[in-house]
């Protein structure tokens, strides 16, 4: 049986100075890694600030060009302003024309439009008047039938009809036989004589009695004819008829000129269209077709 009697440290001596030796290489190896890390940034950062040092002055330039460009909008900006401002004012023109045409294909033929006029209640909404005349009231219930069909149409209201059509009346003891008479007439009676009488009391006129104009020999607006109604229709509908306001784009424009610092251009950064660009009827450019617009329109087509 063999003993050892050496304490354990000096068997592991050998394995110490191997531990120290690797230890060391290792150290040595993360010095010269540090080193060529430093090397290597330095080298890249060495690029780097060369490239930078060759775009300084293109940037410089297109800062100096910017700059230049701004204070040129901004001194042109009163010039663009009044420029899209008459555009808006141009193509407004056509606004009340396109109106009427397209409304126009709603309205039935047995209803014959006197006049036609639309005035904007805000931006996105018309208020629609229209006058004309109409015989029966059949025709004066299928016009309210025609109108709500006009797309996304608020609401159509209408008044004027006079009811002028024959009706029967209740029997009485001169008349047996129910004969049809009209709003204000007297019932015939049922003797031959006395029917006759009472027809030739109703007669009497031979010539024209001027009734909606008709008759005068002059030119101008026939209103409604015997035995028919002028009425008036009112629709509440979508439309875009809101004339720009002039007076309240120039004020607005002339407020933020004054206001602005005066290292700075007045109008500097801003866009078109100052708040009121768009304003209520009668601002700078009428906001309501005059009356009879559509109708003249109509009948040159």
């Amino acid at each position: 049986m063999k003993l050892n009697l050496l304490p354990p440290y000096v068997s592991k001596g050998k394995q110490s100075k191997v531990a120290i030796v690797l230890m060391v290489l290792i150290l040595l190896l993360s010095v010269l890694a540090s080193l060529g890390m430093m090397v290597v940034s330095k080298q890249a950062y060495e690029r780097e600030k060369a490239r930078a040092d060759a775009l300084e002055k293109p940037a410089s330039d297109v800062v100096a060009l910017s700059k230049l460009a701004d204070t040129i909008t901004a001194s042109a900006q009163t010039v663009v302003l009044n420029v899209e401002l008459a555009k808006a004012m141009q193509e407004h023109c056509s606004a009340y024309p396109d109106f009427y045409d397209s409304v126009r294909r709603y309205i039935p033929a047995f209803f014959r439009v006197t006049s036609m006029s639309a005035s904007p209640m805000d931006a996105e909404t018309v208020t629609l008047t229209l006058s004309g005349v109409l015989k029966t009231q059949e025709e004066y219930a299928n016009l309210m039938l025609a109108l709500n069909r006009i797309p996304n149409v608020r609401s159509v209201s209408r008044s004027g009809f006079q009811l002028v059509e024959t009706y029967v009346p209740n029997l009485t003891q001169l008349d047996q036989t129910g004969r049809p008479i009209r709003q204000g007439e007297q019932p015939l009676p049922d003797d031959p004589l006395d029917r006759l009488q009472a027809l030739i009391s109703r007669g009497g006129r031979t010539d024209y009695v001027g009734v909606g104009n008709f008759g005068s020999g002059e030119p101008g607006l026939r209103g409604a004819m015997p035995e028919w109604s002028q009425v008036t229709v009112t629709v509440v509908m979508p439309g875009k008829l809101q004339a720009p306001d002039v007076r309240g784009t120039l004020a607005n424009a002339a407020r933020a000129s004054s206001a602005a610092p005066s290292t700075t251009p007045a109008g500097a950064g801003g866009g078109f269209g100052p708040p009121g660009m768009f304003g209520p009827p009668g601002a700078g450019v009428p906001g309501a077709g005059p009356a009879g617009a559509g109708a003249g329109r109509m009948e040159e087509e």
